[in-house]
């Protein structure tokens, strides 16, 4: 028979090393998985597995982090997400490597919710790992879409508003414009210079209740 060759799962970095990588970044999406590596041997090693990371450098990377290095924990990670982590590697179930697993474990015998999809997200403003999904590079585009549709809405808001208010003086001058004479060139009245001013006032109002309302539909 020929004998098999296992090979062993070695670690590609340290969280120092995914920290001085990842910080280089204002902001993206990196996400993971937490799984404890058995051939590792060492009762509080775990592995975050990086699935996905800017430029895709460190995608598939086993990163080793050590849970008894406690200043490593707090710098690295969410605080509810250590406590889940340290109480996974202590009071887990040795048949339950990763941290998903634990965590569907807790749900059932302690009948809780956890909101957790089974990865952790690294948090570009904080710089550590934590639970909920976080997508700066998501949110910036969001971003860039309100505005440019708030500008468009705008800009044809703007063209309406000129041509009605073309419309407005030309009425009001129907009324209230004293034609020139010779070398005297016409003037509006005192009532007319006070209808435009009042026209101006009203659509001025007007147009900074729509924009406000605008801000308020995709705040």
């Amino acid at each position: 028979m020929i004998p098999i060759k296992v090979f062993a799962i070695e670690p590609d970095g340290t969280g120092e090393d995914w920290y001085n990588y990842i910080t280089q970044f204002d902001d993206g999406f990196a996400n993971a998985t937490i799984e404890y590596i058995e051939e590792w041997d060492a009762d509080f090693f775990f592995a975050v597995i990086i699935n996905e990371s800017p430029n895709n450098e460190f995608d598939d990377y086993y990163i080793q982090y050590d849970a008894e290095e406690i200043d490593d924990m707090q710098s690295y990670f969410e605080d509810n997400l250590a406590v889940l982590i340290m109480g996974w590697l202590i009071w887990g179930n040795p048949e339950v490597n990763t941290l998903a697993e634990y965590i569907e474990q807790v749900e059932e015998e302690e009948n809780a919710v956890i909101n957790f999809d089974g990865m952790i997200y690294w948090n570009f403003e904080e710089k550590y790992w934590q639970i909920d999904y976080y997508n700066t590079s998501e949110f910036n585009n969001k971003e860039v879409d309100m505005v440019t549709d708030l500008l468009d809405t705008l800009a044809e808001i703007g063209a309406g508003i000129g041509d009605l208010f073309g419309k407005i003086v030309e009425s009001v001058g129907q009324f209230f414009y004293t034609p020139g004479t010779g070398n005297d060139p016409g003037s509006f009245t005192i009532i007319g210079i006070l209808t435009i001013a009042a026209v101006v006032i009203s659509l001025s109002m007007w147009v900074l209740r729509l924009i406000l309302r605008l801000f308020k539909l995709r705040g």
